[in-house]
């Protein structure tokens, strides 16, 4: 079941997001109920993820990557005979963040600071990152930014989220290599941010909207700190460290479908109220520690944009959060508002847009998901 359901605004916003069920579809249009929209040719032809329709909105495979002919899970809880699914990953920018290989690579101490992996009271998985901080500006334990795949982009938005636990743990902090701070964004307790995850705290910083982390040409590499260049609030600390996270977050991460007015072999779109489902899970035997550095995903973001000449176009975008994803097939779905569709429009123009995202849109978080089966329903 979803643990919550949580509706973002793009432009206009109507969105259920619930479990399969479309109403019945009345006033002369009897024909459409129980079609899906998304198959031609009297369903010779479906349109589902490995069909080469759907498009990969970003070009970096840094910041997504989507595999159309991905081997799905199982297919156990999908409609008979279907087997065909996508993977959606987004990718940690940073190449060892759950630390299950052992090592601390691009981390750095200094003046006796102690940064080292530890099998012993990890957070998650076999490894964990334990640290030691002594309380001087010195003494801080850094990871350089400059490693990440992009460099740490000028004007670039960057997602930050990790778990840790330790004694008198007070300050993080991200430094775009302003030697002097000015740039410095730090987080600290009481914590508002973080949720619970059992015996350790989970914590993010930074999304699409948040101010933009920038290198300059201060003297000091820009690094995410555990410690602070604040003299006036430097202390020891020490503690575990799991699952950093890096993410850009200005960088789009969906994957489209324009659907046209009309289609050889398929029901032309006509005015009334329109649903836009598939099904999704995850894959524990893919995800670490299994597989270094791949993560469970927190969310996924459905949209049905509505394409017709402004004003008349409005988008609905809802978010479903993972819960229960990795033991089973989940079905969700969208409405939309009712859409009147435009009949001056050529059949051939795209009319509606049809888009999937693998995370919370404002909290991008890596992961791995698995999407099947999409369907688009007259449902009004």
């Amino acid at each position: 079941m979803m643990k919550s359901v949580h509706s973002i605004t793009l432009l206009t916003v109507f969105a259920a997001l619930v479990f399969s069920g479309c109403s019945e579809v009345t006033g002369g249009f009897e024909e459409y109920a129980g079609v899906n929209l998304l198959e031609y040719n009297s369903g010779a032809s479906v349109h589902d993820f490995v069909s080469g329709d759907w498009t990969d909105a970003a070009a970096d495979a840094n910041y997504f990557v989507a595999n159309f002919a991905d081997t799905p899970p199982d297919s156990t809880g999908l409609p008979a005979a279907v087997v065909n699914c996508a993977s959606l990953e987004i990718p940690n920018l940073v190449t060892n963040g759950d630390f299950e290989n052992g090592g601390t690579a691009n981390w750095s101490t200094a003046g006796g600071n102690t940064a080292a992996s530890d099998g012993l009271s990890e957070l998650d998985g076999t490894f964990s990152l334990w640290f030691s901080t002594l309380a001087s500006q010195a003494n801080m334990v850094e990871y350089d930014l400059t490693s990440l795949p992009d460099g740490f982009v000028n004007n670039a938005n960057y997602y930050f989220q990790f778990d840790f636990k330790g004694i008198n743990v007070n300050r993080f902090e991200i430094n775009g290599g302003n030697t002097g701070g000015l740039d410095t964004q730090y987080f600290s307790p009481p914590w508002e941010q973080s949720t619970e995850g059992g015996s350790y705290v989970r914590y993010s910083i930074g999304d699409v909207t948040s101010d933009t982390l920038v290198s300059d040409s201060g003297s000091a590499t820009p690094c995410f700190s555990i410690g602070t260049q604040n003299p006036d609030l430097q202390q020891g600390q020490e503690g575990y460290l799991d699952n950093f996270q890096v993410v850009r977050a200005d960088i789009d991460k969906w994957i489209y479908f324009e659907v046209t007015l009309e289609e050889t072999g398929r029901l032309a779109l006509v005015s009334g109220t329109y649903e836009f489902s598939f099904y999704v899970r995850t894959d524990t035997t893919r995800t670490t520690p299994t597989v270094l550095n791949t993560f469970l995903p927190t969310a996924v973001a459905v949209q049905i944009e509505d394409l017709t000449p402004y004003p008349n176009s409005n988008s609905w975008t809802s978010t479903a959060y993972a819960s229960g994803w990795d033991a089973s097939w989940q079905q969700i779905s969208v409405h939309t508002e009712l859409i009147d569709i435009e009949t001056s429009v050529a059949p051939a123009d795209p009319v509606l847009r049809l888009g999937i995202c693998p995370t919370d849109f404002f909290n991008q978080a890596s992961g791995l998901l698995f999407i099947s089966t999409p369907t688009l329903s007259l449902v009004l």
